[in-house]
């Protein structure tokens, strides 16, 4: 949902594309050279290529750990041996391009900052990290925050399926529907002209049982680079490329299933059941997709009327001005299940608090601090203003770790209430409700 609705994720998708590029161009370099025999060229390519992966994101750039797999799925009637060898010299070219990536990352990032030399795991402390992150991991696709998302997106999907004017709704399902049924009977066709036990041209030295290990391969390598940041959550975006490898081994498998069939009747009944099946899902999860949209832009739509608000609220603010959001609603529409987060708003995030008042300013000079609904508000208050120990950004998002005092009379202090209500907050309000607190740590 994530990965395909935020732009901001944007990273997440590209950087699989990446991948499933270097992916491919191993298996070129498999079915096109004799092992050993690929150039200087090939692998200064994988090498740029993984290293434009991990620039996109980290994630499917750590999944080049897996190519040897690959390489052994398409060993045909070679031996494993110089196969598997090859499959490695590949890894260590695209771990040159992760490796220079990396550099170039510690290089620029502060210490304290996720991804900083302080944010990383301890090797005491990995397997608790990896069992905290699958917990996290199963709750976002299988557990009761899946399942109530999942509810709450088809009720909405729906909905906005029968709210939608013209019928432009119903004319997609029903024309999705159509193509699905024509995908469904042209490959049950394909697979009943195909002689039993007899792959495809293409697929014929593919070994479908490494492949789909190949691609669970992918899924535990995509997870790594989360496990190593401590403060790092588990997040909806960063399951993108797992599920990109649990599709490869699923399509192993069902494609293994059909080669393996013996009688054509029987192949062309599993093709319809596997083909059918997965068309259901895709209807399905476009329709869901269709209300997580609805969503996001009904939290787009209440971040604009907000903004709207403060311009009313204070429309020339000083020169310099800091927004500082003292207490938010949780972001949640309206009869959303209790497991359903919702989609939160540009001020609840670091890294684009700030450039949402600029944004609705259409000014630079002014910024904003953070908050996250149901989170201790990460500021402290005395007589000479509002403290943000993170540190207030520039125009260009940068934060200065030196600019954490928000003098009063720069300070733009706001709430907003459940019904989307904002107001402006006193000094006397801000004093009673932080002043004393220690800053809390980062």
């Amino acid at each position: 949902m994530e990965a395909v609705l935020w732009p901001a994720a944007l990273g997440s998708v590209v950087g699989v594309g990446w991948f499933l590029m270097i992916a491919l161009k191993c298996a070129r370099l498999v079915r096109e050279a004799a092992p050993g025999r690929a150039g200087w060229r090939a692998w200064l390519g994988l090498a740029t290529m993984a290293f434009l992966a991990a620039c996109w994101h980290e994630q499917p750039a750590a999944a080049v750990l897996a190519l040897p797999l690959l390489f052994l799925a398409m060993r045909g009637e070679s031996k494993w041996g110089p196969m598997l060898r090859r499959g490695f010299i590949a890894t260590g070219a695209c771990a040159v391009g992760v490796a220079s990536y990396i550099a170039l990352f510690v290089a620029t990032v502060p210490p304290g900052r996720r991804g900083g030399s302080s944010t990383l795991v301890g090797a005491h402390a990995i397997g608790h990290r990896l069992w905290r992150l699958g917990e996290m991991a199963w709750n976002i696709s299988l557990g009761a925050r899946a399942r109530d998302t999942t509810r709450d997106a088809w009720a909405l999907g729906g909905r906005a399926i029968r709210e939608s004017p013209g019928g432009v709704g119903w004319v997609a399902i029903a024309s999705a529907i159509l193509l699905g049924v024509w995908w469904v009977v042209a490959l049950a066709r394909a697979e009943s002209r195909r002689p039993a036990g007899v792959p495809g041209a293409r697929l014929a030295r593919l070994d479908r049982g490494t492949l789909a290990v190949f691609g669970l391969g992918i899924a535990v390598a995509s997870v790594l680079p989360i496990a190593l940041v401590a403060t790092q959550p588990m997040q909806a975006r960063y399951l993108y490329g797992a599920g990109a490898g649990i599709a490869i081994a699923l399509a192993a498998g069902m494609d293994a299933l059909l080669v393996g069939t013996r009688r054509a009747g029987r192949r062309s009944a599993w093709s319809v059941a596997l083909a059918a099946l997965s068309a259901c899902m895709a209807l399905c999860g476009a329709v869901c997709c269709m209300g997580w949209q609805t969503e996001f832009r009904q939290r787009s739509l209440a971040d604009v009327d907000q903004m709207a608000q403060l311009r009313r609220l204070v429309p020339d603010p000083a020169r310099g001005a800091v927004f500082v959001p003292l207490e938010l609603s949780d972001g949640r529409m309206p009869h959303l299940r209790a497991y359903n987060p919702g989609v939160l708003g540009a001020i609840t995030a670091p890294w684009s608090c700030w450039a949402y008042v600029q944004r609705g300013y259409r000014r630079s000079d002014v910024t904003a601090t953070h908050m996250r609904p149901g989170q201790r508000v990460p500021l402290n208050a005395d007589g000479s203003g509002i403290h943000y120990p993170r540190g207030l950004c520039d125009a260009w998002g940068v934060a200065d770790p030196a600019k954490t005092l928000v003098p009063w009379e720069r300070a733009v202090v706001f709430a907003v209430d459940r019904e989307g209500v904002v107001r402006l907050v006193s000094r006397e309000e801000v004093l009673n409700r932080l002043g004393g607190a220690s800053p809390p740590k980062e």
